[in-house]
């Protein structure tokens, strides 16, 4: 039944670390009180039983028996497999082909049906082709993510040496867990800086030009006032500097 679940989740690798993570539900399922009673029952040892004993050796030296007469007769049979092209596809496939080589203009009234049927038909394929690769990209996806996600799921705390207890463990994993938060501050506050200071020479850089602007506008204003003309509105209007006057 673990199996079946991991299947269910898209976990098609079963692993031991999937093994040890199902342990204990495995364990609820399998150490049951009437499954430990039946089976010490069923193998005579309590009560003791020497007729059950006997049956079961019985029964085991003669499935050896079978198997050493002829040992081929308990090899599972394989499934079949499956068509290697769909018949829909192939059906299409095969029309279009032989109706490639013909001329349109000659065809008889059931060769146009049997083309137009064809058309409609590679129509459908194509359509559930692209909704396959769809389904299929979103699976790829998910299966990554769930990959991820189990990669990084499991942390190490003890590396070799003897058992802790869980205390220790819990100490353990609260100090690492305090260390990583300390580290993840210092990177988010090295981050804001970096951004912070990109935007300070962001506004420098924008002054130096607000200043250049302003200088290039009143030569302008003292060019229209030498040769008596008006100066358009927006030379009449102060460039401000945005790293002196950010608002």
């Amino acid at each position: 039944m673990a199996i079946q679940a991991a299947l269910r989740s898209l976990d098609f690798e079963y692993t031991i670390t999937s093994f040890f993570r199902d342990l204990t539900s495995i364990r609820e399922q399998t150490f049951k009180y009437h499954t430990i009673i039946n089976s010490f029952k069923d193998s005579g040892i309590w009560p003791p039983s020497t007729k059950a004993g006997i049956k079961k050796i019985r029964s085991y030296k003669k499935k050896r028996a079978i198997d050493e007469v002829n040992p081929e007769d308990d090899d599972p049979e394989l499934p079949a497999l499956p068509p290697t092209r769909p018949p829909e596809v192939w059906n299409c496939i095969t029309t279009i082909r032989a109706l490639g080589d013909c001329d349109p203009t000659k065809f008889s009234d059931g060769t146009v049906q049997t083309f137009h049927s064809t058309i409609k038909s590679v129509d459908v394929v194509l359509q559930k082709a692209h909704l396959t690769s769809i389904e299929h990209g979103a699976l790829q996806a998910k299966l990554l993510a769930e990959y991820k996600r189990k990669s990084n799921s499991r942390r190490s705390i003890q590396k070799g040496g003897p058992s802790a207890n869980a205390n220790e463990l819990r100490a353990k994993i609260k100090a690492k867990d305090k260390k990583e938060g300390k580290e993840a501050l210092r990177k988010a506050k090295k981050k804001l800086t970096q951004a912070v200071n990109r935007a300070k020479a962001k506004l420098k850089e924008e002054g130096i030009q607000a200043k250049k602007d302003e200088k290039a506008k009143l030569a302008r204003l003292k060019d229209y006032a030498t040769r008596g003309k008006q100066p358009p509105e927006e030379d009449l209007c102060r460039i401000r500097e945005l790293d002196k006057e950010p608002n």
